[in-house]
């Protein structure tokens, strides 16, 4: 979520959500970071996407948001 140091994946095996990696620099999400179910892109993972907002939302948590842009994520 917001101003995290951990980052969220979708385990392809059980489709939970579990603790991928957390950021030990001074390196932080500064928006909410999660992805859209049921997608899958070249990579064979769920498209990313950045929700701006300025609440923190839970790992976990459905929310709706509209698209404003797309950027390429290496």
């Amino acid at each position: 979520g917001k101003g995290s140091k951990v980052k969220y994946e979708l385990d392809k095996k059980t489709g939970l959500i579990k603790v991928d990696r957390i950021l030990y620099s001074s390196v932080v999400y500064p928006h909410n970071y999660g992805f859209i179910p049921r997608t899958l892109c070249e990579d064979n993972d769920p498209l990313d996407v950045l929700v701006i907002m300025q609440e923190p939302v839970y790992p976990g948590c459905f929310l709706r948001a509209r698209a404003i842009g797309v950027m390429p994520m290496i």
